[in-house]
């Protein structure tokens, strides 16, 4: 806390929402990054069907959108740093 207020100033708030954002983005990436995961290790009833080759074309959508997540986060990050 700074000025001698109560809580915290609007900087420290600002900051405070960027951190849950970061944290936020990376909970997700993270979330998407699994669903990948799972997505490629299937049932070996379904291996090499045309439905697996779907669901492995989402895996790679879903690894994609992950990276973009934490690539954001990842800006946010290093502007919190400038």
């Amino acid at each position: 806390m700074t000025g001698g207020g109560i809580g915290p100033s609007p900087s420290e708030r600002a900051m405070a929402e960027r951190f849950d954002r970061i944290d936020e983005l990376r909970a997700e990436a993270l979330d998407l990054e699994r669903q990948a995961v799972a997505d490629r290790h299937p049932p070996l009833r379904t291996a090499g069907s045309y439905l697996q080759m779907l669901t492995e074309a989402e895996a790679d959508d879903l690894e994609r959108r992950a990276l973009r997540l934490r690539r954001r986060a990842a800006e946010l990050e290093w502007e919190l740093g400038k």
